[in-house]
């Protein structure tokens, strides 16, 4: 119970930190240079469909969200949650995708989420359907 407590503590910390250098990234630095960094930090996660922990990923994700509630800059927008969620994922060793997309139907707007294996992890599903993936990392 208490190393479960801690691994989840530290999660917390580790996405706390991820929001606020990723946020301090894209206005410094900009998007490319930002993903450039995330995935020199990543380990290796073999195969997109190999068997993953969904029960993991679902602890992950909450505990993400929670440190999002508590960011000091309050409104979090889509790329920056998703960096954070694909990059605690990545960092378990677990096969994320980071996915861009654009709307299929005017206004244009774009959206940014996590998938594992198939499935988004970080948003609702009707993303699929109100979005053209235009690029996976």
């Amino acid at each position: 119970m208490a190393k479960q407590i801690i691994r989840d503590s530290s999660t917390f910390l580790r996405a706390y930190v991820l929001i606020f250098l990723i946020d301090f990234g894209l206005w410094s630095f900009g998007f490319h240079q930002v993903v450039r960094t995330i995935l020199k930090w990543q380990k290796s996660t073999g195969s997109q469909e190999a068997e993953v922990d969904w029960e993991k990923i679902s602890k992950t994700v909450k505990i993400a969200k929670k440190s999002f509630r508590l960011y000091i800059r309050r409104r979090i927008e889509c790329l920056e949650r998703s960096l954070v969620v694909y990059s605690l994922l990545r960092r378990e060793g677990i096969p994320a995708q980071l996915c861009l997309g654009c709307s299929k139907y005017p206004p244009l707007t774009f959206h940014a989420w996590v998938e594992c294996n198939g499935r988004v992890v970080n948003d609702g599903d009707i993303v699929k359907e109100r979005y053209v993936k235009v690029s996976v990392k």
